[in-house]
C-alpha cells in the first residue's frame, strides 16, 4: 500500500477532480504494467475507481505497512475500500477475519484449553471476572479461575470490588514471594 502526501496533485494523474479518499495507491503485482496500481475512489461506489500504469506513481508516494493501514482504518473498512473491487480473495480474506464463523460453544471450549493450559503452570494465577454475562458466559469464566476465589460474577458497580479485591490479593502474593 502506497499512499501519496496530501500535496501531491494526483487529481491531474488520475484523470479526475480530487476528493477526500485519493491518495492511496494498491500494487496490483499480477495485474499487467498498465493497470499496475489499484486507486480506489469514494469507499461507496466503484464508479471512480482506477488503474495506474506502473510508472505513473507520483515521484514522492510514500510506502504504508500494514500496521499504519490498520492504525488508520478498521480491518472492515481497509477491506471494503482497499480492496473490495480490485481484489477479491484479499477482500474475502480481510471479511473472513472479522465475520464470526463459529458457535459459542467452540469458543468456550477454546476458552477452556487456553485457562487449562495457563493453570497447569503453578506461576500463572487466572482471575476471572463474569460481568453482566449470560450463564454459559458465567460458566465459561468460572471454569477458567485458578480457583473459585479467583472468579467474580458481577453486575454494575460490583465490578470495581472485583477489581480491588483482585488487586488485594495479587498485593498479597507478591508479598508472599
Amino acid at each position: 500500500m502506497t499512499r501519496a502526501p496530501r500535496r501531491v496533485g494526483s487529481g491531474t494523474v488520475l484523470n479526475r477532480d480530487r476528493t477526500e479518499f485519493d491518495g492511496y495507491f494498491v500494487l496490483m503485482p499480477d495485474n499487467n504494467a498498465s493497470e499496475r496500481w489499484f486507486v480506489p475512489g469514494d469507499p461507496n461506489t466503484t464508479d471512480d475507481d482506477v488503474y495506474m500504469a506502473e510508472g505513473a506513481l507520483p515521484a514522492d508516494a510514500e510506502q504504508m505497512d500494514y500496521h499504519a493501514i490498520y492504525a488508520r482504518f478498521a480491518v472492515e473498512d481497509a477491506a471494503k475500500f482497499f480492496f473490495e473491487a480490485s481484489d477479491t480473495a484479499a477482500f474475502n480474506a480481510h471479511m473472513d477475519a472479522v465475520e464470526q464463523t463459529e458457535g459459542y460453544g467452540q469458543i468456550d471450549a477454546r476458552l477452556q484449553k487456553i485457562c487449562d493450559e495457563a493453570n497447569k503452570n503453578e506461576d500463572i494465577e487466572v482471575y476471572a471476572i463474569g460481568f453482566e454475562a449470560p450463564q454459559a458466559g458465567l460458566d465459561a469464566m468460572k471454569g477458567c479461575a485458578s480457583s473459585i476465589g479467583y472468579y467474580f460474577d458481577v453486575d454494575g458497580k460490583g465490578i470495581s470490588k472485583a477489581f480491588d479485591s483482585i488487586a488485594g490479593q495479587i498485593a498479597m502474593l507478591r508479598l508472599t514471594q
